[in-house]
């Protein structure tokens, strides 16, 4: 999808936030609350151990992770 501005200049979509999430208990209510709330459906989310997180993070594959 390419948005219009009034100035008739081409604007990308803006890119959904891309989040890492680790299986860890201590995550659960924060991810909980994203899913009642259907924020989940407009991120990109991903599931891995925090050491692999943390590369992904670093590398800038994710925008904001649980570590």
């Amino acid at each position: 999808m390419i948005c219009m501005t009034s100035s008739s200049q081409i604007r990308q979509p803006t890119r959904r936030p891309r989040v890492g999430r680790s299986a860890f208990l201590t995550c659960t209510p924060v991810f909980w609350g994203l899913a009642r709330s259907t924020a989940l459906l407009d991120i990109d989310l991903v599931q891995d151990t925090p050491d692999r997180l943390t590369g992904r993070l670093l590398s800038g594959d994710r925008d904001v992770s649980s570590i």
